[in-house]
């Protein structure tokens, strides 16, 4: 899947894309950046974040796993929080070792 996207939002937001955009790196020649480890939900979700500092759906335990990794990848400081945020609510005696990990 294909989407457009401004590179100059997304080097505002996580340093890790601005690297990518900048110097004689593949992405900055050819204004493309290939995402194969992030689940397409996933990253719709984490665009989402890059423009308007909200998430488009309610978390759930598991996208906020997958959303940290995925902000942690890019350096995304403040979805991070978020997903701390939102695990630290779930914490339960039956799932507690889970959200550890």
């Amino acid at each position: 899947e294909e989407l457009g996207v401004h590179s100059v939002i997304l080097a505002a937001r996580s340093p890790v894309f601005a690297a990518m955009f900048q110097h004689n790196m593949k992405e900055a020649i050819t204004g493309e950046v290939d995402i194969e480890d992030i689940q397409p939900d996933i990253f719709d979700q984490l665009l989402h974040y890059i423009y308007s500092g909200r998430m488009s759906k309610p978390m759930t335990e598991a996208s906020a796993h997958l959303l940290y990794a995925a902000a942690d990848k890019y350096d995304i400081a403040d979805l991070k929080k978020d997903c701390v945020k939102f695990l630290l609510s779930c914490v339960r005696v039956d799932n507690v070792l889970n959200l550890m990990i």
